[in-house]
Parts: structure tokens; C-alpha cells; sequence
């Protein structure tokens, strides 16, 4: 394994950094990484570390057209037969003839830099457009390609047939956790295959000597700011802790589509003065600011496995969240490191808050240490770069 080639849709992601440990966690096992991406990132790149990326990406979709044209027309003179094969899943896909016909032309392309390039495996991240293309390239002669899941929007109902396809080519195929591992294996097809569960990292950053929580401090949550995510009732909750504990405030790291609503909806809040929408953060800002707070708030409706928790528990923070699959499934591993509270309901996450923020600093220090020896151990993304290697080596061997 001297040579592999990651996939995305956009890339580098202000909200997706895992993605960038773990090519990085791939990368100091000595193999070499090739980047792609459909586009650039629509979100500002949060530090010279992801401008460095930028500059190292393929972007696909903003290729010249000739390019992908002339390369879809030598792989249908000199391949007829597996382009015809590929036209065969674009009813999976769901996806019209038009947008279906861009992604063979982007797959032949990168199908031949590939091939020029020596590369030995192509991995593609979630079970969207980029893992698409990723396929379509095996399908078209490409390298052995892998596939990590993660969801929840991965495993919803409406996309399992397009997951079903994708399964098909993907080997090894990955998921983030067990929850998202065990709706995998209930597709049709999947019964006797194997899937390999390769959770999300930390950097080493975040594993260096933790601080003490300051006797006076916020509380911090991390997040897109869309629907899903629930940041509108953190607010809502945080408006009920503000007036039992005034000296209390609110650091929110994130942006996204909700930003305006958030604003509109602190205005006639008694806590608008104590509530700060940040904007995206650098990895050492968002740490720096992890180590400065009280504990983390995560008030998601859904998730798949938040990677903001792991961060809080590496700087021994304890973590308010919502009780849905992937985040029980971290406290569960955990073995504790804060509480849950059900989803959807600001009145519990307001009196959890409440419980939690009113623990002295040594407690919630002791607290949030539990969940820092979990992470140490199963969320290294250095360490996690060296299973992927050993996994992408004997499937290897294995298709020999």
C-alpha cells in the first residue's frame, strides 16, 4: 500500500476537519495521499492548514469541460463494455440522465489520472455524490475502492437503495459506529458481508496535557447551524438557565443556513447580551476555546457520530447532549463523561445545563477525564490511520 487517493464532495470542510486527520493519520503510516474533490469548499477556510489542502486538491467538477468531455470519449473507444455496465446504476442513484452523464465524465477522468498517477486505492467519505463518481471509477477499471458510512442521512429510508448500489463495488466497506455498522448490515445483500467500524479521530493536539476548568467560565457549543443540530433549542434552554445562574454564558462555534433565524430568535431573549454566535474556528481556536469553557452543549436531533464530543472529552470536558444513537453510543463506550437529556425538549436540557453547570470545576474536570481515556485509546487519528492501512493491505492481499 505505497499510494491512495481520497474522494470528496467538497474539501477542505470547516465542519468536516476529521476528514483532514484522517488522511493526515493515513499519510504518517508513509503512504502517499492524493486528494479529490466535486468542488471547492463554500465555507471559509478556517486555517493556513486548509489552505495548504486547497492547493493540494483535484477539483473535478471545475475541470475544463473538454477535459472530462475527451476522457468519458476515450474510455467509451477504448472501454466500451464498462461504460455500458455503469449506465446500469444510475436508477439506483436516482439521479437525472443529465447529472448522471456528469459523473461518468468526472469518473473517467479520474480514472485516468489514477492510472497515470500508480494509485493502489480510491476511499470516499458518506454515501453522496463523491462516493458516487468513486464508484463509477472502480466500475470503469479504476483501483479497489472503499467506502466509509457515516448518517444519520446515509442509512434514512429514502437513500438505502442508493446504498444498496454502492455497497456492491465498495470493499472494505466502514462506518463511524456500531449503530450506523448494525443498519448496513440489514440491507439486502449485506448479510454475509463484513463491515468494519473506523470511528472519527482527534489530532494530537487535543491529546497533549489537559487544563484545569476555569472557576468562571462559559459554556460552549460546537455546530453547523442548521436544523438538525438543534442549536434553537440550546438557546430556548439556555434563555430558562440564565436567570437562576446570570453570570452564566453562551460561546457558539459554527455557521450554516440557520445563522439569521439564531440572531432573530436571541433578540427579545433576556440572554442576548450572553450569548455569542462565533462563526467557524480553527482546530487550535476551537480547542483553546474547549479549554476555557465549563463543559460542551450538543443539543443534536440527529447525529452520526459528533466529533465535537470526542474533542470536548480529549481536553477532559464534560458534555451535555441529546440521547439519540450515535451519541449513546459514545457515552456508552465512554463509560460516562456528562449526561443526556431527550432531543427536541429545551425544558430537560435546560435543567440538565442547570445540574451540570453548577458542579465545581474539579468535578466537572473528573467528569469530562472519563471520556478523555476513551477517546486516548479509540480515537487517535494517527492511530486510526495505521488500522486503516492494515485493513486497506489485506484486502488487498485478500483480491489477489
Amino acid at each position: 500500500m505505497r499510494k491512495i487517493a481520497y474522494l470528496f464532495n467538497r474539501y477542505p470542510e470547516a465542519s468536516l476537519t476529521a476528514l483532514r486527520r484522517e488522511v493526515s493519520g493515513v499519510e504518517s503510516q508513509g503512504i502517499s495521499v492524493l486528494r479529490f474533490a466535486h468542488r471547492h469548499s463554500v465555507q471559509p477556510l478556517a486555517s493556513d492548514r486548509d489552505s495548504r489542502e486547497a492547493t493540494e486538491t483535484i477539483y473535478l467538477a471545475e475541470s475544463r469541460k473538454r477535459d472530462l468531455f475527451f476522457a468519458f470519449l476515450r474510455r467509451l473507444i477504448r472501454s466500451p463494455k464498462t461504460l455500458i455496465q455503469a449506465f446500469r446504476f444510475r436508477c439506483a442513484f436516482n439521479v437525472s440522465p443529465l447529472r448522471f452523464q456528469a459523473y461518468l465524465m468526472m469518473a473517467s477522468r479520474l480514472y485516468e489520472i489514477l492510472k497515470s498517477a500508480g494509485v493502489d486505492r480510491l476511499h470516499s467519505h458518506f454515501a453522496g455524490n463523491a462516493s458516487m463518481v468513486a464508484m463509477l471509477c472502480r466500475s470503469l477499471g479504476g483501483p479497489q475502492w472503499s467506502l466509509t458510512v457515516h448518517g444519520p442521512e446515509d442509512i434514512a429510508p429514502a437513500n438505502l437503495p442508493r446504498l444498496a448500489a454502492l455497497m456492491r463495488l465498495a470493499d472494505p466497506i466502514l462506518t463511524i459506529s456500531e449503530h450506523t455498522a448494525a443498519a448496513v448490515k440489514r440491507l439486502p445483500g449485506m448479510e454475509s458481508r463484513r463491515v468494519h467500524v473506523m470511528p472519527m479521530g482527534v489530532s494530537s493536539k487535543h491529546l497533549l496535557a489537559t487544563k484545569p476548568v476555569p472557576a468562571a467560565a462559559p459554556l460552549l457549543c460546537v455546530a453547523r447551524l442548521e436544523q438538525r443540530k438543534g442549536v434553537h433549542h440550546l438557546i430556548q434552554a439556555f434563555d430558562m438557565v440564565c436567570g437562576s445562574m446570570p453570570a452564566l454564558s453562551l460561546r457558539v462555534v459554527g455557521d450554516g443556513p440557520m445563522w439569521s433565524a439564531l440572531i432573530e430568535q436571541l433578540e427579545p431573549l433576556r440572554c442576548r447580551e450572553l450569548v455569542k454566535l462565533c462563526g467557524w474556528k480553527n482546530e487550535q481556536e476551537v480547542i483553546d476555546l474547549l479549554d476555557e469553557c465549563r463543559l460542551l452543549v450538543l443539543p443534536s436531533l440527529s447525529e452520526g457520530l459528533p466529533v465535537c464530543i470526542l474533542e470536548a472529552f480529549a481536553r477532559s470536558r464534560p458534555v451535555v447532549a441529546t440521547d439519540i444513537p450515535g451519541v449513546r453510543e459514545l457515552f456508552d463506550n465512554a463509560g460516562g463523561g456528562g449526561c443526556l437529556v431527550a432531543p427536541g425538549d429545551p425544558d430537560s436540557l435546560a435543567q440538565s445545563i442547570l445540574t451540570m453547570a453548577s458542579k465545581s470545576p474539579e468535578e466537572l474536570f473528573s467528569i469530562g477525564s472519563i471520556g478523555r481515556k476513551y477517546v486516548a485509546r479509540y480515537h487517535d487519528a494517527d492511530r486510526n490511520g495505521e488500522h486503516l492501512k492494515q485493513l486497506w493491505t489485506k484486502h488487498a492481499a485478500l483480491s489477489e
